[in-house]
């Protein structure tokens, strides 16, 4: 599971605004009005700004702003802003964590925050056939380094990512989302082992466990390719959760499909690999 998550970088300081740059999958559509955090110590809270609807064009309104051309105001003068940070300081959405109805839940960074809940729990519970190791990679979402790095010192025999897919959107056709409440998703690709994926099958079928089946025949977009083409090659496989609104501060996931996830890989983890 990946520790990291999108975000931004300071690129400079024009009075007391900031200029940012962004950093992994962003979508700028979303971006004006929303808030941010600068990590630095302490952390800076700021909003990136936007012109007002009443001072804009119809043009204006129709289109996308470029990233170039936004700003965050932190309320700070450009005196203490270039006091307080520096060029190259990461920035975060600041989307605190909530309760919606029931066991869904809302917040940034269920990519992949959701995986990483899930492995920590797997740890906690498992009784290992083999030896096993928990990694938290960094990087996923910009080169992918975190896992490959990792993976090359470890030399794994067989490795597990966890991620997440996507859920269900009224403009995505079903064969392209997951609802949430229905168990993890087992990717079944060339990255991906296919005695790894059936075996993960044969768990969740044997003990109950809901799970559907993710085709993939080209890039995963998580840790697999970077683990599986490691060294002379590592089995690998790759479970998901669910989660709507993938990449923006309010992302949804289910409880209910995180207990699932670590059900199931606490049970494939407890006995011979691959049987």
């Amino acid at each position: 599971a990946h520790l990291d998550e999108i975000g931004f970088m300071v690129r400079g300081i024009e009075g007391g605004y900031l200029r940012f740059i962004q950093h992994g999958g962003v979508d700028v559509r979303i971006l004006p009005g929303q808030a941010v955090m600068v990590l630095t110590d302490p952390p800076i809270f700021g909003t990136i700004g936007i012109k007002p609807p009443h001072m804009t064009t119809k043009e204006e309104r129709k289109k996308v702003i470029p990233i170039r051309d936004l700003f965050i105001d932190t309320g700070l003068d450009e005196a203490e802003l270039k006091e307080k940070v520096k060029i190259g300081d990461l920035i975060g959405f600041y989307s605190p964590y909530r309760r919606l109805k029931d066991n869904f839940r809302t917040g940034k960074a269920f990519d992949d925050r959701a995986g990483v809940t899930a492995a920590v729990e797997v740890l906690t519970k498992v009784d290992p056939y083999f030896d096993i190791y928990l990694v938290l990679t960094v990087q996923e979402e910009f080169t992918g380094l975190g896992a490959g790095v990792t993976a090359y010192q470890i030399k794994p025999d067989l490795a597990i990512v966890i991620d997440c897919t996507h859920g269900p959107h009224p403009d995505l056709p079903e064969y392209l989302t997951f609802e949430l409440e229905k168990g993890p998703v087992i990717g079944v690709g060339p990255t991906l082992n296919p005695k790894v994926s059936k075996s993960l099958q044969k768990t969740a079928e044997e003990n109950g466990i809901p799970y559907r089946i993710e085709p993939m025949p080209g890039h995963t977009g998580t840790d697999a390719e970077k683990i599986a083409f490691s060294r002379e090659g590592v089995l690998t496989g790759l479970v998901q959760i669910p989660i709507k609104h993938m990449h923006s501060p309010v992302e949804v996931v289910s409880l209910t499909d995180i207990d699932h996830t670590v059900k199931l890989l606490t049970l494939f983890l407890s006995r011979k690999p691959c049987s």
